[in-house]
């Protein structure tokens, strides 16, 4: 019985062969061209370090020739030194400036995100180190961030510190750059010191030098700082990618949120989106021909493969401008029967009917001969009393007896003895 093949390599198939052959082939081209990169990087960096070697043994020649030796030093010759030290100190950094590391792609990636980067990359580090010495100034901190000046970009005082504290560490970390990198010493390096160095002057939130490195992959392409809101860096607020492909799809949220008021919840949402939503948007979707290659019928199918998380769909209800929060249970307390609240009634009530309301001028006074020449009949009882001024008898109504009443005590008369009776 014929043993069956395990793989393709037991099957007699030249397409299979070829194919191999063409990626072998490939994969040898690929080899070859990197080998290629990488021995001309070796290359470059050989004569960096021999140019340096050959400056820096010239210097030391130099800088003995002229001294006339170690005998017969005085303090005149000390003051030589100093200012041959300085010199030297002065033409290495100028030469650690000037090798060809600098004008490498890796020097561009490294300090200007791009390999491609136009403009001197130590002109830009020199200039970028001025820009990040101003924010120790008033306001200076707009001068290295994104968008400082637009509408609701304040920072409150922790953001503003945390940017000058980006920025003390990562011109500190440009500084030695211009006068190490490229001379046998790495960035990661680089920023190990400057953290050391910043340490002296008391500062000490940073202990990483993948922090400072971090802060130059933010800072370097722009040589501005993202700002902090994410809304004001994309210049308004983001809009989920579901909901840029259906627009409709926000409005029956909606609607399934104020349908279901009593009982909402995330995950009663979550799983309507899952179970109803997404499968109707996928069933739109097919109605137009190509429909596989739509990104919005991809986009929903991959949400009912794979359901949004519980703070996906969270997220979406905050970013339609919505908020969702539990409400605890509340009582009321019906302290009208209190001890202290009853009395204190009884005290207004008295207070109230014996003095505030007969100075309202909701009372009527008529005369014994006035009360008998009313063209209207009152009903109710009214208060019989002598008047001590006028000795006469005196009938009183409260102007609700009548509504005859209200436009009798209007009369000037009327309110006369009313004012004179309050002022009794």
């Amino acid at each position: 019985m014929p043993t069956p093949p395990r793989s393709w390599r037991d099957v007699a198939d030249p397409y299979a062969k070829s194919v191999q052959m063409v990626e072998r082939r490939v994969q040898v081209v690929r080899n070859r061209n990197n080998a290629e990169e990488a021995k001309v990087e070796r290359s470059i960096r050989a004569l960096v370090d021999k140019k340096n070697k050959d400056d820096n043994e010239r210097l030391i020649k130099a800088r003995n020739a002229g001294s006339g030796g170690l005998d017969g030093m005085d303090d005149d010759d000390d003051d030589d030194d100093d200012d041959d030290d300085d010199k030297s100190n002065g033409e290495e950094k100028l030469n650690n400036q000037n090798h060809m590391g600098w004008l490498s792609s890796e020097a561009g990636m490294l300090f200007l995100g791009s390999k491609d980067a136009d403009g001197d990359v130590v002109d830009i580090l020199q200039e970028r180190i001025g820009n990040l010495t101003k924010v120790l100034q008033m306001n200076g901190y707009k001068s290295v961030l994104q968008s400082a000046d637009d509408d609701g970009a304040d920072l409150n005082d922790h953001q503003k510190w945390h940017i000058e504290q980006k920025a003390i560490y990562l011109r500190e970390a440009y500084k030695l750059a211009l006068e190490k990198w490229g001379n046998q010493v790495n960035w990661m390096s680089i920023c190990t010191e400057a953290i050391d160095r910043v340490k002296d002057f008391g500062y000490s939130s940073v202990t990483s030098p993948r922090t400072v490195m971090d802060y130059n992959k933010a800072f370097r392409k722009d040589g501005l700082f993202p700002h902090p809101s994410y809304a004001i860096r994309l210049g308004k607020p983001p809009t989920p990618q579901v909901f840029e492909h259906f627009p409709q799809l926000p409005v029956r949220i909606k609607e399934f949120m104020l349908n279901n008021q009593a009982h909402f919840s995330v995950e009663l949402l979550r799983t309507e989106l899952q179970q109803d939503m997404f499968p109707a948007l996928v069933d739109e979707c097919k109605k137009s021909d190509g429909y596989e290659q739509d990104e919005g019928y991809v986009l929903a199918q991959h949400y009912i493969d794979k359901p949004p998380s519980y703070s996906t769909v969270l997220r979406w209800v905050h970013r339609m401008g919505l908020s969702y929060k539990t409400q605890s249970k509340s009582y009321m307390v019906d302290g009208h029967e209190n001890e202290e609240q009853r009395a204190h009634r009884d005290q207004h009530t008295r207070f109230y009917l014996a003095e505030l309301e007969l100075k309202t001028h909701r009372w009527i006074q008529l005369t014994e001969d006035e009360y008998a020449k009313l063209s209207f009949q009152v009903l109710a009882k009214p208060v019989e009393y002598t008047d001590d001024v006028t000795g006469k008898k005196m009938f009183q109504f409260h102007v609700d007896d009548h509504e005859e009443l209200q436009a009798l005590a209007n009369k000037e008369g009327a309110l006369t003895r009313v004012a004179i009776c309050c002022k009794a």
